[in-house]
């Protein structure tokens, strides 16, 4: 928690910052984001090269417009932000998935892993095709919440949404899951 209020800090001071500073504060908003911003986009997309390659692309954008002065109130929303908009781009050209691609991210029809493996597996399978069958607003707030652990606070901040807001939202999503899941 220190390291993001430092980070805001910082982000909030740029003004008076020279070129070293700015390059300081933001390699410390990348170490303090970089694997959750991987994983909100892995666990969205389902590729890890496309996630890595968006969380890199999300980063890049976020320094060119801290370079360019613009004022940045909230460092790690907006970070989430972009990432969450290179997402929906992703989205809009989905391509289809190949065997040979799956089985580059892991897939393996002759794997041999024990049967607990393998169930957790099917678990984890069929909560993420549930969570793909929510609308996008749901699917989004599921993903921020309970993949990455945000607030509703600050999903609100990335989302543009009160907290209240985001709890209804929560909550609605959480009652298609379970009937999606049929729990």
């Amino acid at each position: 928690m220190a390291l993001v209020y430092t980070v805001r800090t910082v982000f909030l001071n740029r003004l008076y910052m020279d070129k070293e500073d700015k390059k300081e504060a933001f390699i410390a908003l990348y170490d303090s984001l970089s694997s959750a911003i991987f994983r909100h986009c892995f666990f969205r997309l389902s590729s890890r090269e496309r996630a890595l390659e968006i969380s890199q692309e999300a980063f890049l954008k976020v320094w060119e417009y801290f370079d360019r002065g613009d004022e940045i109130k909230n460092p790690s929303a907006l970070v989430y932000k972009v990432a969450n908009n290179l997402i929906i781009d992703e989205y809009r050209r989905k391509k289809t998935v190949s065997l040979e691609i799956m089985q580059e991210t892991g897939f393996d029809v002759d794997d041999e892993q024990g049967g607990d493996k393998m169930t957790e597996r099917m678990e984890i399978d069929s909560i993420r095709v549930a969570v793909g069958k929510l609308p996008e607003k749901y699917r989004q707030v599921i993903t921020l919440r309970f993949i990455e652990g945000l607030s509703p606070g600050e999903i609100g901040a990335i989302i543009n949404r009160t907290e209240n807001s985001v709890s209804v939202q929560l909550n609605r999503a959480i009652k298609m899951l379970q009937e999606i899941l049929h729990l």
